[in-house]
């Protein structure tokens, strides 16, 4: 089974270059920093760790959004859905375009963000960070990440 790949891009001036990928399908594009999207999806994995609903992370490109849909299959499977809508009016009217769609365990789909998520830290000083995205990096979410990610064996 593949693994879904994700990277992250620089920020700079309030947009990130995103890309994630399975197999030959690859969704790219550069989120705006008007939603605290990366706070959001790092909350979104961390509650996948335990019981929890569907989790729906939404990052603006202005004027389409993307919502990355996490859902718990049962049997420790999740899938990942990737949906682009033209504007932010989705959810009263717009009808969106599913551009990925991926199911498999915590591993294949969950901890490619999260090893992304880190490096993507591991480059920028917090200070630097803000500058460049508009709002401080999510360190203390990502912590609990990673707790929760040693707490089920997934990482050391």
């Amino acid at each position: 089974m593949s693994k879904v790949k994700v990277a992250f891009g620089e920020p700079i001036h309030g947009w990130l270059p995103i890309e994630v990928s399975m197999d030959s399908v690859s969704v790219a594009f550069n989120a705006s920093y008007v939603y605290s999207s990366p706070h959001y999806l790092v909350t979104a994995l961390t509650s996948l760790t335990g019981p929890t609903a569907d989790q729906t992370v939404v990052w603006n490109t202005e004027p389409e959004e993307y919502e990355f849909t996490f859902s718990q299959l049962g049997d420790g499977n999740i899938s990942l859905t990737i949906v682009e809508y033209p504007d932010r009016e989705r959810i009263q009217s717009t009808q969106g375009s599913t551009l990925l769609s991926a199911s498999g365990d915590y591993s294949t789909i969950c901890l490619p963000f999260w090893r992304a998520l880190r490096e993507l830290k591991g480059r920028f000083s917090s200070k630097e960070w803000k500058v460049r995205w508009g709002s401080p990096f999510p360190n203390s979410e990502l912590r609990k990440l990673t707790e929760a990610l040693r707490d089920l064996h997934i990482i050391a």
